[in-house]
């Protein structure tokens, strides 16, 4: 190769090489070609979104704030005892019907008062029925071993009686030694009211019989008037005017509704869990949880029902006013073993709006009040258990939150 050739050479080759690097250097320098796409128009446009902490903020003058003489608190995190809401349904307690029947063969007439009506108060000794006795000497001499059969009962109710004195005195000195419980006590004056009713009830029998048996000897036998033998409802009756009637057919039922016994059927899963001991909560299927009427454990007889899988749960409470009734399902709120940490607020500081919702008025300022929803889980006497409210430490109103509510809402006077 000539010199010539190995200058052509040289320059074609840094012609290639410099045309190579170039092009690699534009490939990898150049901008990315980007593509616009237009903007998708969203489906609904909101012109002024809704804030429903701006809508329930109240701000009030200082002369205003002391005319209401507001009080706060700040909402609390607690150890609450845990609960559970269950179905119950209102049952007469054993020992409360008492069933009125003839003391022996006869007639049933109606009373002066005329025809007594199923579902009336009716009192103790209010004459129901006039009963004419029908005796003849196989008659009264069954009267006669009747009335031995029922002085027995009656001596065996006073003896029972006695000896529920003697639990009930016995259990009382032992509370007040604080060695004892207030249900223990409870329960003791239950069995004494049980056994104090069955002895009326056999003297009441007694003595009728022992009149009867005088009479009948005397020869002065006249209509039996047959009363009340409790207080109470006339539940049932199953004898007409003028119908003949056995010796010991049933008359009459009367129900004492001073007390009902809640029974609530209780998965059996889940039975270990509750405090059967304790006292629950019993209110109306609509009630609202500061109606709720306290009620204590009752002394009944076990029963389940292997069929549902549950095992039911008895408890005792009052109904001065019989508006509860016999029959009628209501909520039952039992407590449970152990606790949990739970948002508690003064039941005070709770308002309710029209459609039943629960709020609160929380302090934003010195004079600035806004209203914040909250979900009451349970109440436990003058205590709110939320589920679902602001966080801890937020100061609420608890005193004045009904006329802030009043204030918002125009119901003002």
């Amino acid at each position: 190769m000539t010199y010539r050739d190995g200058v052509i050479t040289g320059t074609i080759a840094t012609a290639v090489f410099a045309g190579l690097f170039g092009s690699i250097f534009w490939l990898t320098t150049r901008p990315a070609k980007t593509t616009t796409t237009p903007p998708i128009a969203p489906p609904a446009t909101v012109q002024q979104p809704f804030k429903e902490e701006q809508v329930n903020t109240i701000t009030l003058t200082p002369q205003a704030k002391d005319r209401l003489r507001l009080k706060t608190a700040v909402i609390k995190s607690e150890q609450i005892r845990r609960t559970r809401l269950l179905g119950g349904e209102l049952m007469i307690p054993a020992g409360r019907t008492a069933m009125v029947q003839a003391p022996m063969n006869g007639v049933v007439q109606l009373a002066e008062t005329g025809m007594p009506q199923i579902g009336r108060p009716i009192a103790a000794g209010k004459v129901v029925f006039l009963f004419h006795p029908l005796l003849t000497p196989e008659g009264k001499a069954q009267l006669a071993a009747t009335r031995i059969e029922v002085d027995g009962q009656a001596k065996a109710a006073e003896t029972n009686k006695k000896l529920a004195q003697q639990a009930r005195d016995r259990a009382q000195k032992v509370f007040e030694s604080e060695a004892g419980s207030r249900r223990a006590v409870e329960e003791a004056e239950a069995q004494l009211d049980l056994a104090q009713r069955a002895l009326d009830a056999a003297t009441a029998r007694r003595n009728l019989l022992d009149r009867l048996l005088d009479e009948f000897d005397k020869g002065t036998a006249a209509a039996i008037p047959i009363e009340a033998p409790t207080n109470g409802v006339l539940r049932n009756i199953s004898a007409l005017p003028g119908q003949r009637v056995p010796s010991g057919a049933p008359l009459f039922e009367v129900a004492d509704l001073s007390r009902l016994w809640v029974k609530v059927p209780v998965y059996a899963g889940e039975f270990a869990d509750i405090e059967a001991k304790e006292s629950a909560l019993v209110g109306r299927l609509n009630a609202k949880a500061e109606t709720y009427r306290r009620a204590g454990p009752a002394t009944a007889p076990p029963s389940a029902d292997p069929a549902a899988g549950t095992t039911d749960l008895f408890f005792d409470m009052p109904n001065q006013d019989e508006g509860l009734r016999p029959g009628e399902r209501v909520a039952v709120r039992v407590y449970l073993h152990g606790e949990a940490k739970n948002l508690t607020v003064p039941w005070s500081a709770v308002v309710y709006d029209i459609h039943g919702g629960t709020w609160v008025y929380e302090q934003n300022g010195e004079n600035v009040f806004a209203r914040r929803r909250v979900q009451i889980k349970s109440v436990v006497d003058a205590t709110a258990v939320l589920s679902h409210g602001p966080p801890e430490g937020t100061r609420v109103v608890v005193a004045g939150a009904q006329e802030l509510f009043g204030t918002e809402t125009g119901f003002t006077k």
